[in-house]
């Protein structure tokens, strides 16, 4: 089964993997792990629902209590209609999981438009630098892994 994603990092966002790393290990709640034999079981049965259940990312109440907007975009992404949203790796890039890809496309110029998100209007080093306030591509899995399908960027 095929699943569109919008894969959304904020231009001036940057974090520091060894530092994520840190303060993961002096981190003293529990955190829910990823569950790769749910999401692959869920995957070769086609249920889109058991494999999206156990998708996860350790890092994310660490750089989330750091990043509280990156939390505010996960949040974002959700009410938009994404079905699950997570982040990449160390952060501070997100992946989205949605419907399809006019939902991708929906949410794309949901968020290019949207002022209440401070990575827009709250930051004019992003514009006096030249980085995108935040740079989305909407990617598809495929039989060889993930393919970028379209990118956007905030001028």
């Amino acid at each position: 089964e095929s699943l569109t994603y919008c894969i959304v990092k904020p231009g001036k966002l940057a974090v520091s993997t060894p530092m994520a790393y840190a303060a993961y290990h002096e981190y003293g709640q529990e955190i829910k792990r990823p569950d790769l034999e749910t999401v692959l079981t869920g995957l070769k049965r086609g249920d889109t629902e058991m494999a999206l259940s156990g998708f996860g990312n350790v890092l994310e109440p660490v750089i989330f209590a750091k990043h509280p907007e990156l939390f505010d975009l996960k949040k974002r992404l959700l009410q938009l209609g994404a079905w699950c949203c997570h982040m990449s790796g160390s952060g501070p890039t997100l992946f989205a999981v949605v419907p399809s890809r006019e939902m991708a496309h929906h949410i794309q110029r949901a968020l290019l438009n949207d002022d209440e998100l401070g990575f827009f209007y709250g930051n004019p080093e992003v514009y006096s630098e030249g980085l995108p306030a935040l740079d989305i591509r909407i990617a598809q899995t495929c039989a060889h892994g993930v393919r970028a399908l379209h990118t956007v960027s905030q001028d």
